[in-house]
């Protein structure tokens, strides 16, 4: 915990920020989990063209959770550590893969979701702005590589609609 780092945030209680996020966080982690579990069952074309988008959107999400875990700490706040427990905290209505992914229709959920994640940032964001500098500039960084990232889900979902 960082006491004079701590100090630095004003208006918002330290404790609810590093709660929202651990939400975030554990949103992260389910990302996480589905991109693995999608890894794992494609077949056929989106074998081929999901493989590796879904291994670099499961890293790019580890990534983002190392971070957030990281400002929790120094916000004295403790991630959560029951992975039963992620899509809870995440806010997540449900996880939605398909028992057999052999075509592009994965991207489609993938890109839906990312939507909603950036809007939640985006408010977190807006909450923090004049708050909390540090959190900013993470939560900042943080929302553009997911605003990349559904500019890519969106350029491979139009890209499958051509080809149908």
């Amino acid at each position: 915990m960082g006491t004079a780092g701590i100090q630095l945030v004003r208006g918002i209680d330290p404790a609810d920020l590093a709660d929202d996020l651990d939400r975030l966080y554990c949103y992260e982690q389910v990302t996480v989990a589905w991109a693995r579990a999608l890894d794992n069952r494609l077949t056929g074309l989106a074998e081929i063209m999901l493989e590796e988008p879904a291994r670099e959107h499961a890293a790019l999400a580890e990534r983002h959770a190392g971070r957030l875990a990281a400002r929790i700490a120094q916000l004295g706040g403790a991630i959560t550590a029951d992975p039963t427990r992620f899509a809870e905290r995440a806010q997540v209505d449900g996880i939605d893969l398909p028992g057999e992914v052999g075509d592009l229709a994965p991207l489609s959920y993938a890109l839906v979701q990312e939507q909603k994640i950036i809007g939640r940032y985006g408010q977190l964001i807006d909450r923090v702005r004049g708050a909390d500098d540090v959190t900013e500039r993470l939560l900042v960084s943080i929302l553009s590589a997911k605003v990349a990232q559904e500019d890519e889900l969106e350029s491979g979902v139009a890209a499958g609609q051509s080809t149908v």
